[in-house]
């Protein structure tokens, strides 16, 4: 079980550094037929997709330099083990691993809310109290937890023991996403609006907690 664990790990950090480095080897291809091909993205030969999320255009950028090293990384570190070494555990981690995956491309195509760093330090004083501007910095972080305690403890417990409290806790934790990622569109039913970066991360900071909370407490605890 141990030796699982560390092959596991293994392979974890291995497909993430073997995809990024195959990603660098071919992305300037993809992406000057993506330029060739498609209006709404541009490409100017020259800037790495994974450092620039402008390159594309709009969300659209950061979805596809995020989904080809990630497609990479899952084959490597998840279906080749599967399929070559005959352990089904490793699927574990693809089970876990796509609802993140899905919810952070939603998150990363609401680039008219959500802004890096540099966006909002460069543009601090055009973000008013009518345009909320938040870090998509740190609610993919947030984003990740609550949807890693989706697939753990809500939908891979209701599998394992097909329990309604652990339904109820996966839609408790796609309930809190979609607060956390649609947080501008809630607004008006909120009694104050959160409108800036930091607002927004304490918000998503108090939904982190209860959704851990909520996860470890139907997890742990005896009917």
């Amino acid at each position: 079980m141990e030796s699982d664990l560390v092959l596991f790990l293994i392979l974890l950090c291995a497909g993430g550094i073997i995809s990024n480095v195959i990603f660098s080897l071919i992305y300037k291809p993809i992406y000057r037929y993506l330029d060739s091909n498609f209006e709404f993205i541009t490409y100017d030969d020259k800037s790495h997709p994974l450092g620039d999320n402008n390159i594309l255009g709009k969300g659209w950028g950061t979805v596809i330099n995020n989904l080809i090293p990630m497609s990479i990384w899952m084959i490597i570190s998840f279906i080749l083990p599967s399929l070559v070494l005959g352990k089904t555990e490793f699927l574990l981690g693809l089970r876990i691993f796509i609802p993140i995956l899905i919810a952070t491309f939603i998150l990363y195509l609401r680039y008219d809310v959500f802004k890096t760093i540099y966006e909002l330090n460069e543009n601090k004083n055009c973000f008013n109290n009518n345009k909320p501007a938040y870090d998509v910095g740190y609610a993919s972080f947030f984003t990740l937890v609550i949807m890693f305690c989706f697939a753990m403890f809500g939908i891979e417990n209701f599998i394992k023991n097909p329990l309604m409290k652990y339904l109820i806790l996966a839609i408790i934790c796609l309930i809190a996403e979609f607060l956390l990622i649609f947080t501008d569109k809630i607004n008006k039913y909120l009694p104050y609006k959160i409108l800036t970066a930091e607002e927004h991360k304490k918000f998503s900071y108090i939904l982190m907690m209860i959704i851990i909370g909520i996860s470890f407490l139907i997890s742990y605890k005896h009917p």
